[in-house]
């Protein structure tokens, strides 16, 4: 009983504290909830293997001698943490929320499993047309 009464005690001092943070401008909490979201989608997206991806093709581009040291020093969790504000300047809460419930739907699940698949093949097809080109242009001179 007593443990009930602490427990009580302690969320409703718990909650009080945040409405009180929350007036006095200390906490967001529209904010909090939209960050939760963004983060959210950004798991939804597997935003952290496209950030991996990206970092070690920066890296691939960078002199050999660097590279380890260079890719041991970027983190891609710090990367996330510091594109979260991006998402959020971007989109509005309710923008990541329908996102969300996209990505949560039976089309959103199958446009995230066919997006690797349509990215290769995009990049296939890519190489073989400017390939194209690139013969086209040697051949006219």
């Amino acid at each position: 009983m007593r443990r009930s009464l602490l427990t009580v005690l302690f969320f409703v001092l718990g909650a009080a504290s945040v409405l009180f943070a929350q007036k006095a401008g200390f906490v967001n909490l529209e904010a909090k909830e939209k960050r939760d979201l963004v983060v959210k989608l950004m798991i939804a997206t597997d935003m952290y293997s496209t950030l991996d991806f990206s970092i070690n093709s920066i890296v691939a581009s960078m002199p050999e001698e660097i590279r380890p040291s260079l890719r041991q020093a970027i983190k891609t969790d710090e990367l996330m943490r510091r594109v979260i504000p991006v998402y959020e300047r971007h989109l509005s809460k309710e923008t990541v929320q329908a996102l969300l419930d996209f990505y949560h739907s039976e089309p959103g699940n199958a446009w995230l499993r066919a997006q690797d698949g349509i990215m290769k093949d995009t990049m296939a097809v890519s190489k073989a047309y400017t390939s194209e080109c690139v013969k086209s242009l040697s051949g006219n001179k």
